[in-house]
């Protein structure tokens, strides 16, 4: 990390008091761990422990605080087929991760004692891809072999995509932005960068050496003990011209499955 002139910052935000004089030193404070079952972190807590900190250090210069959210808050359990903006007030279903979610972004951006902003990423990828890699790329040797696969879900649902470099120039243009993004939520994703879930899946398939074509994908019903599963069945398009005209965003990268194949090789060497 230090070679990318990083520099590593070992603490415990579930143990947020390991991390006071990184917190009193720093002006923006970016939570990229974000919410979800099984993470070991408490974005609620993390967030009141700044606000006790450094909250009434200085009023006239408040931290700049940029939580992590995601799209899936949008899906709400109906079918939409148009591109939400931030203007859209998400009424998400899934009680396990989406909706604690979204009184988490709400607590945060109720905030006055620092400069809250809320960014919701499209899906990511690129470098070596996180678990959403594994979604598409991951194959058993007997898989590979099969004339044809089965997967839980509609394979039509769409959802929007950003890079990794992207979305790290998005952070960045936030930081940089001033008083202007206070209280403000930034959707963060290519714009028209949304395949098929059926598309993404046989693009996948076929990079990690498997014969089969489209027509040999079959779709089965999320079980109903899937919850979390069956939240991701929804088609969540974001707009993101709100970043584009605040901040001047503009994604460089070509889109997921242009550069598909890249990011198959560099998922492959992480392994």
């Amino acid at each position: 990390m230090r070679k990318q002139e990083i520099v590593p910052v070992v603490g415990d935000t579930l143990k947020p008091e390991t991390l006071r004089e990184v917190v009193l030193a720093c002006s923006v404070i970016v939570d990229a761990v974000g919410y979800g079952p099984g993470v070991p972190h408490s974005p609620k807590d993390f967030f009141d422990y700044v606000v006790k900190l450094k909250g009434n250090v200085n009023p006239n210069f408040k931290t700049l605080y940029i939580f992590t959210s995601g799209i899936m808050i949008y899906a709400t359990g109906d079918r939409v087929d148009f591109p939400l903006d931030e203007s859209f007030n998400p009424q998400p279903r899934d009680p396990l991760e989406m909706i604690p979610k979204k009184a988490i972004e709400d607590h945060i951006l109720s905030s006055t004692a620092v400069r809250p902003v809320v960014i919701r990423p499209g899906f990511v990828y690129g470098g070596h891809g996180g678990p959403i890699a594994s979604l598409f790329f991951r194959l058993t040797p007997q898989a590979i072999q099969a004339p044809d696969m089965t997967v839980w879900g509609s394979l039509d649902k769409r959802w929007s995509w950003v890079h990794l470099d992207d979305l790290s120039d998005g952070y960045v243009r936030v930081a940089h932005a001033g008083s202007v993004v206070d209280g403000q939520v930034f959707n963060l994703a290519a714009q028209g960068d949304n395949p098929t879930f059926g598309e993404l899946k046989c693009l996948g398939a076929r990079l990690a050496g498997w014969k089969g074509a489209p027509k040999d994908i079959k779709a089965v019903p999320v079980p109903e003990s899937e919850g979390r599963v069956q939240n991701w069945e929804w088609n969540v398009v974001i707009n993101p011209k709100k970043a584009q005209e605040l901040l001047g965003w503009a994604p460089k990268h070509l889109g997921v499955t242009c550069e598909m194949e890249l990011y198959y090789h560099s998922w492959k060497a992480f392994l």
